[in-house]
């Protein structure tokens, strides 16, 4: 007796000291999880592998004990309830079922905006004398965006009596009220929209980006700002069904996240990406290296902020799944439409996103025939480098620059890139090619200047300038003089058409060669 007694107290002792020792101490780290604090308590979201029968799934979920009233018609699944507590035992029953395809928690999802700062100038991320700006009237130059692409803004709704957006919506939903205008009670939806396509050179109010851009509002967050993954997933879908091209989430998970859990919404980003729509979304506002869900997901283009300086937002999240940066606030913040027909200022990847949208709608309506992952990578490609050379975690390919995103498809094209040619001894000297320069788009006149940089004693141009239209391709003519000594010699051809058309560049290589290396080498190798 006084042994079992002391062995019983012995194994509590041992088991007390145990979980003392497993006790994090206040200077440790707090693991990642312990900050997730967005999951829905007493909810599910269940797909089965075949959507046929409805009611069916709905009788499983009953004999289970659980209640599945919520169907989701666009992703097919149900959102299942059950009590607070028992949802990690009901992932593992569920999952085990032949007929479940995947089952996640119901993450909650808010606006990305941080707190509003004192502000000086309006629009400065549009343009401002710095240059630290996405250099929008020298893109407008080329393009203000045609109709022909629909930005849906997946959001707390839109004031859809602002003139900012008349006779530009369509086919919008309310989640929150279904049957209901997806008026925004919460006044994000109608800032992110206004920026990325409020109407310009309308004499009211500011100019967005896209300025001809259809909008499609689908209303998933709640006057506080508040929505869950299930809905935006079932917008998300809706969305790419009613003709969206591109559809900007400034929403997330407030917490940082290494890897995202929302199957439900990773499913409808797949759907998404099959189909061929561009996914844009907020890094998210905590100041901390992972950037938030759904951003991280590899289909959407993440999205950091920058202040009027060109630095990362104090707010902005960083790390390696970001993508690209844009205008979100810092010392001024940014400025676009509120509900009531006004203007206000606000800051956050929230607002970074919609820039980042409106210039992908103004390359995209230069060539609709383009794919949305060649537009991502000219939105890539073209953005300011900021930070260390190329990629890097804080600012990802660089600042958005819309000028330079227009002028990659509208700048002049030269017909021979990286042009060489060979010569020996028995050639004549000197000789004479003919470039070929051509341009896209635009339907003005363009003129243009040709140099070589560096220049060199073996080509030049016989006319540095002239001009190129659609219609009315250009030829250069390059004179090539014999080269002092056998070699390998190269330089570069620019063709410069101006800051509002952009230039390009080849490279031009010689090859002189003696006759004997020409002829015979090749056989010998």
């Amino acid at each position: 007796m006084t042994f079992r007694l002391f062995s019983q107290l012995s194994w509590l002792l041992l088991g007390l000291l145990m979980v003392l020792f497993a006790l994090p101490s206040a200077a440790q780290e707090p693991n990642s999880t312990t900050e997730t604090t967005s999951l829905i308590s007493g909810q599910l979201i269940v797909k089965l592998k075949t959507d046929s029968d409805r009611r069916a799934g709905q009788r499983m979920m009953q004999t289970l004990g659980y209640t599945a009233s919520d169907y989701l018609p666009h992703s097919h699944s149900f959102r299942v309830y059950l009590p607070a507590g028992q949802e990690q035992k009901g992932m593992e029953r569920l999952a085990n079922l032949e007929q479940v395809e995947f089952v996640t928690y119901n993450h909650q999802i808010q606006a990305l905006e941080a707190p509003s700062d004192p502000y000086y100038d309006k629009q400065w991320a549009l343009d401002n004398p710095d240059d630290h700006d996405i250099d929008a009237p020298e893109a407008w130059d080329i393009t203000t965006g045609k109709d022909n692409i629909i930005i849906a803004v997946i959001d707390s709704g839109l004031d859809m009596e602002h003139p900012e957006f008349e006779g530009r919506i369509v086919a919008e939903y309310n989640y929150i009220n279904p049957g209901m205008p997806p008026d925004d009670d919460f006044q994000h939806g109608t800032h992110v929209a206004g920026i990325a396509a409020a109407t310009g050179d309308n004499e009211i109010g500011i100019a967005g980006i896209a300025w001809h851009a259809q909008i499609m509002p689908l209303k998933v967050l709640d006057a506080s700002g508040n929505g869950n993954s299930a809905t935006l997933a079932e917008a998300i879908y809706l969305a790419v069904d009613r003709g969206a091209k591109i559809i900007n989430m400034s929403v997330g998970e407030r917490y940082s996240s290494w890897s995202c859990e929302m199957e439900e919404v990773e499913a409808a980003f797949e759907y998404a990406d099959q189909n061929g729509v561009l996914l844009v979304s907020a890094a998210g506002n905590d100041y901390k290296q992972g950037v938030n869900c759904p951003a991280a997901y590899e289909q959407a283009i993440a999205v950091g902020s920058t202040t009027n300086g060109d630095h990362l937002s104090s707010f902005s999240n960083y790390g390696p799944l970001l993508d690209i940066v844009a205008p979100g606030g810092g010392g001024t913040d940014i400025y676009s439409t509120v509900p009531g027909g006004g203007y206000s200022y606000k800051r956050g990847t929230s607002m970074a996103t919609p820039h980042v949208s409106g210039v992908a709608a103004l390359v995209w309506s230069l060539d609709p025939t383009l794919t949305h992952h060649q537009i991502r990578a000219i939105l890539e490609e073209t953005a300011d480098d900021l930070g260390s050379t190329g990629w890097d975690k804080f600012f990802g390919w660089g600042r958005i620059n819309a000028w330079q995103a227009v002028s990659y498809l509208t700048s002049p094209q030269v017909e021979l890139h990286n042009w060489q040619t060979k010569v020996d001894d028995d050639d004549h000297f000197p000789m004479q090619k003919q470039v070929q320069i051509e341009t896209e788009y635009t339907t003005n006149t363009v003129n243009w200047t040709a140099n070589i940089v560096p220049a060199v004693s073996w080509v030049n141009v016989s006319t540095n300038k002239g001009i190129v239209s659609t219609s009315l391709p250009a030829r250069l003519t390059l004179n090539i003089e014999r080269p002092e000594s056998y070699g390998v010699y190269t330089t570069t051809l620019y063709i410069d058409a101006g800051k509002s058309v952009g230039y390009t560049e080849t490279e031009l290589r010689l090859d002189y060669l003696p006759k004997w290396h020409k002829t015979y080498l090749p056989v010998i190798r």
